[in-house]
Protein backbone atom coordinates (compact mmCIF):
# COMPACT_ATOMS: atom_id res chain seq x y z
CA UNK A 1 0.00 0.00 0.00
CA UNK A 2 2.85 2.46 0.75
CA UNK A 3 5.57 1.12 -1.54
CA UNK A 4 5.54 4.09 -3.87
CA UNK A 5 5.46 6.83 -1.24
CA UNK A 6 6.28 10.24 -2.74
CA UNK A 7 5.58 12.48 0.22
CA UNK A 8 5.01 12.26 3.97
CA UNK A 9 2.90 15.07 5.38
CA UNK A 10 2.19 16.04 8.99
CA UNK A 11 -1.05 18.00 9.19
CA UNK A 12 -1.88 19.93 12.38
CA UNK A 13 -0.43 17.23 14.64
CA UNK A 14 -0.74 17.66 18.40
CA UNK A 15 0.41 15.07 20.91
CA UNK A 16 0.67 14.51 24.61
CA UNK A 17 0.82 11.38 26.76
CA UNK A 18 -1.85 12.95 29.04
CA UNK A 19 -4.66 14.00 26.78
CA UNK A 20 -6.67 15.71 29.52
CA UNK A 21 -4.15 18.59 29.52
CA UNK A 22 -4.72 21.88 27.75
CA UNK A 23 -3.45 21.77 24.19
CA UNK A 24 -1.05 24.64 24.90
CA UNK A 25 0.73 22.35 27.39
CA UNK A 26 1.09 19.41 24.96
CA UNK A 27 4.60 18.06 24.30
CA UNK A 28 4.09 18.57 20.53
CA UNK A 29 1.87 21.34 19.16
CA UNK A 30 0.62 22.15 15.68
CA UNK A 31 3.26 20.19 13.77
CA UNK A 32 3.04 20.78 10.00
CA UNK A 33 5.78 19.68 7.63
CA UNK A 34 6.48 17.61 4.53
CA UNK A 35 9.18 15.12 3.64
CA UNK A 36 9.64 14.24 -0.02
CA UNK A 37 10.82 10.85 -1.23
CA UNK A 38 14.64 10.42 -1.02
CA UNK A 39 15.15 13.59 0.99
CA UNK A 40 17.72 13.69 3.79
CA UNK A 41 15.98 15.42 6.69
CA UNK A 42 17.71 16.59 9.86
CA UNK A 43 15.79 17.17 13.09
CA UNK A 44 17.57 18.64 16.08
CA UNK A 45 16.66 19.97 19.49
CA UNK A 46 17.66 19.68 23.11
CA UNK A 47 17.25 16.50 25.12
CA UNK A 48 13.60 16.20 26.16
CA UNK A 49 12.34 18.50 23.40
CA UNK A 50 10.16 15.78 21.86
CA UNK A 51 12.39 14.48 19.03
CA UNK A 52 11.91 10.80 19.86
CA UNK A 53 8.18 11.31 20.44
CA UNK A 54 7.89 12.88 16.97
CA UNK A 55 9.66 9.85 15.48
CA UNK A 56 7.40 7.43 17.35
CA UNK A 57 4.42 9.25 15.82
CA UNK A 58 5.97 9.16 12.35
CA UNK A 59 6.69 5.43 12.77
CA UNK A 60 3.09 4.73 13.76
CA UNK A 61 4.08 3.61 17.28
CA UNK A 62 2.10 6.51 18.76
CA UNK A 63 -1.11 8.02 17.40
CA UNK A 64 -1.46 11.81 17.32
CA UNK A 65 -3.81 13.25 19.93
CA UNK A 66 -5.17 15.26 17.02
CA UNK A 67 -4.15 15.85 13.42
CA UNK A 68 -3.02 13.34 10.82
CA UNK A 69 0.08 11.98 9.07
CA UNK A 70 -0.31 11.17 5.40
CA UNK A 71 1.79 9.13 3.04
CA UNK A 72 0.65 10.73 -0.20
CA UNK A 73 -3.13 10.67 0.32
CA UNK A 74 -3.31 7.75 2.79
CA UNK A 75 -3.49 8.28 6.56
CA UNK A 76 -0.68 6.09 7.91
CA UNK A 77 -2.81 5.10 10.90
CA UNK A 78 -5.37 3.52 8.56
CA UNK A 79 -2.76 0.90 7.60
CA UNK A 80 -0.19 1.12 10.35
CA UNK A 81 1.37 -2.36 9.99
CA UNK A 82 1.92 -1.87 6.29
CA UNK A 83 3.41 1.57 7.02
CA UNK A 84 5.85 0.21 9.61
CA UNK A 85 7.16 -2.30 7.10
CA UNK A 86 8.47 0.68 5.11
CA UNK A 87 10.68 1.89 7.94
CA UNK A 88 14.15 0.89 9.07
CA UNK A 89 15.09 2.27 12.50
CA UNK A 90 18.57 2.71 13.99
CA UNK A 91 18.74 3.86 17.59
CA UNK A 92 21.56 5.07 19.79
CA UNK A 93 22.16 1.54 21.10
CA UNK A 94 22.18 -1.51 18.86
CA UNK A 95 21.35 -4.63 20.83
CA UNK A 96 23.24 -7.63 19.46
CA UNK A 97 22.64 -11.31 20.12
CA UNK A 98 25.40 -13.73 21.07
CA UNK A 99 25.01 -15.27 17.62
CA UNK A 100 26.25 -15.06 14.05
CA UNK A 101 26.65 -11.88 12.04
CA UNK A 102 23.92 -12.97 9.63
CA UNK A 103 21.39 -13.74 12.37
CA UNK A 104 22.06 -10.35 13.94
CA UNK A 105 21.51 -8.56 10.66
CA UNK A 106 18.48 -10.62 9.57
CA UNK A 107 17.07 -10.20 13.06
CA UNK A 108 13.89 -12.21 13.61
CA UNK A 109 14.37 -14.47 10.57
CA UNK A 110 15.21 -18.17 10.81
CA UNK A 111 18.57 -19.13 9.33
CA UNK A 112 16.97 -21.03 6.44
CA UNK A 113 14.90 -17.93 5.56
CA UNK A 114 17.82 -15.52 5.37
CA UNK A 115 18.14 -14.08 1.88
CA UNK A 116 21.83 -14.10 0.86
CA UNK A 117 21.48 -11.24 -1.64
CA UNK A 118 19.61 -9.01 0.83
CA UNK A 119 22.23 -9.81 3.46
CA UNK A 120 25.09 -8.94 1.11
CA UNK A 121 23.45 -5.68 0.02
CA UNK A 122 22.76 -4.65 3.62
CA UNK A 123 26.40 -5.31 4.57
CA UNK A 124 27.73 -3.41 1.55
CA UNK A 125 25.46 -0.40 2.10
CA UNK A 126 26.38 -0.23 5.79
CA UNK A 127 30.11 -0.49 4.96
CA UNK A 128 30.63 -3.60 7.06
CA UNK A 129 30.99 -6.08 4.19
CA UNK A 130 34.81 -6.05 3.99
CA UNK A 131 35.12 -6.39 7.74
CA UNK A 132 32.74 -9.39 7.81
CA UNK A 133 34.50 -11.02 4.86
CA UNK A 134 37.76 -10.97 6.80
CA UNK A 135 36.25 -12.75 9.81
CA UNK A 136 37.20 -16.43 10.24
CA UNK A 137 33.72 -17.71 9.33
CA UNK A 138 32.56 -14.60 7.50
CA UNK A 139 28.82 -14.01 8.14
CA UNK A 140 28.65 -17.28 10.12
CA UNK A 141 31.04 -15.84 12.75
CA UNK A 142 29.58 -15.55 16.25
CA UNK A 143 30.14 -12.04 17.59
CA UNK A 144 29.79 -12.60 21.34
CA UNK A 145 27.40 -11.23 23.95
CA UNK A 146 26.22 -7.80 22.76
CA UNK A 147 28.98 -7.71 20.14
CA UNK A 148 31.87 -7.70 22.63
CA UNK A 149 34.28 -8.65 19.84
CA UNK A 150 33.30 -5.54 17.84
CA UNK A 151 34.18 -1.85 18.09
CA UNK A 152 31.51 0.80 18.71
CA UNK A 153 31.55 1.74 15.04
CA UNK A 154 31.17 -1.86 13.92
CA UNK A 155 28.24 -2.35 16.29
CA UNK A 156 26.51 0.74 14.87
CA UNK A 157 27.14 -0.45 11.30
CA UNK A 158 25.56 -3.77 12.27
CA UNK A 159 22.58 -1.72 13.41
CA UNK A 160 22.42 0.03 10.03
CA UNK A 161 22.77 -3.30 8.21
CA UNK A 162 19.87 -4.68 10.27
CA UNK A 163 17.70 -1.68 9.38
CA UNK A 164 18.65 -2.05 5.70
CA UNK A 165 18.14 -5.81 5.47
CA UNK A 166 14.45 -5.57 4.61
CA UNK A 167 15.20 -2.76 2.11
CA UNK A 168 12.87 -0.15 3.65
CA UNK A 169 11.99 3.05 1.77
CA UNK A 170 12.50 5.18 4.90
CA UNK A 171 15.43 5.11 7.32
CA UNK A 172 15.24 6.76 10.72
CA UNK A 173 18.39 7.42 12.75
CA UNK A 174 17.66 8.45 16.34
CA UNK A 175 20.79 9.87 18.01
CA UNK A 176 22.61 7.00 16.29
CA UNK A 177 26.09 8.50 16.55
CA UNK A 178 26.08 9.22 20.28
CA UNK A 179 28.27 6.27 21.22
CA UNK A 180 30.79 6.79 18.40
CA UNK A 181 34.17 8.49 18.48
CA UNK A 182 34.67 11.41 16.08
CA UNK A 183 36.41 9.44 13.31
CA UNK A 184 33.77 6.71 13.33
CA UNK A 185 31.02 9.33 13.45
CA UNK A 186 32.49 10.98 10.35
CA UNK A 187 32.58 7.63 8.56
CA UNK A 188 28.99 6.91 9.67
CA UNK A 189 27.81 10.22 8.18
CA UNK A 190 29.53 9.48 4.87
CA UNK A 191 27.69 6.12 4.77
CA UNK A 192 24.41 8.03 5.19
CA UNK A 193 25.39 10.38 2.42
CA UNK A 194 25.75 7.39 0.09
CA UNK A 195 22.44 5.91 1.22
CA UNK A 196 20.45 9.08 0.62
CA UNK A 197 20.43 8.51 -3.13
CA UNK A 198 18.00 5.58 -2.68
CA UNK A 199 16.27 6.21 0.63
CA UNK A 200 14.32 8.83 2.52
CA UNK A 201 16.48 9.52 5.57
CA UNK A 202 15.37 11.18 8.79
CA UNK A 203 18.29 11.93 11.09
CA UNK A 204 17.63 13.02 14.66
CA UNK A 205 20.41 14.53 16.71
CA UNK A 206 21.27 17.21 19.23
CA UNK A 207 24.47 17.96 17.26
CA UNK A 208 23.78 20.63 14.68
CA UNK A 209 27.23 20.13 13.10
CA UNK A 210 26.22 16.68 11.79
CA UNK A 211 23.50 18.08 9.54
CA UNK A 212 25.67 19.55 6.76
CA UNK A 213 24.46 17.11 4.08
CA UNK A 214 20.74 17.46 4.81
CA UNK A 215 18.25 18.74 2.25
CA UNK A 216 16.11 20.28 5.00
CA UNK A 217 16.70 20.91 8.70
CA UNK A 218 14.01 21.28 11.36
CA UNK A 219 14.36 22.31 14.98
CA UNK A 220 12.04 21.28 17.81
CA UNK A 221 11.74 24.02 20.38
CA UNK A 222 8.97 24.98 22.79
CA UNK A 223 6.81 22.04 21.56
CA UNK A 224 6.86 23.24 17.96
CA UNK A 225 8.78 22.29 14.84
CA UNK A 226 10.23 24.93 12.57
CA UNK A 227 12.36 24.71 9.46
CA UNK A 228 15.83 26.17 9.84
CA UNK A 229 17.96 27.78 7.15
CA UNK A 230 20.70 25.29 6.21
CA UNK A 231 23.13 28.21 5.94
CA UNK A 232 23.29 28.47 9.73
CA UNK A 233 25.68 25.52 9.53
CA UNK A 234 28.32 27.59 7.76
CA UNK A 235 28.20 30.41 10.29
Amino acid sequence: IFLDNKKIKFHNVFFDYHENKNKEDFILQDINFEINSKEFIGIFGNTGSGKSTLIDILSGLLKPSSGKIFSDSTDINDAVHSWRNNIGYVSQFTYLLNDTVEKNIAFGHNEENINADMLKNAMKDSVIYDFVNNLPLKEKTIIGENGKTLSGGQIQRMGIARALYKNPAILIFDESTNSLDLDTEKEFMSVLNELKRNKTIIFITHKLELLGNCDKIFKIESSRLKQVDINILSK
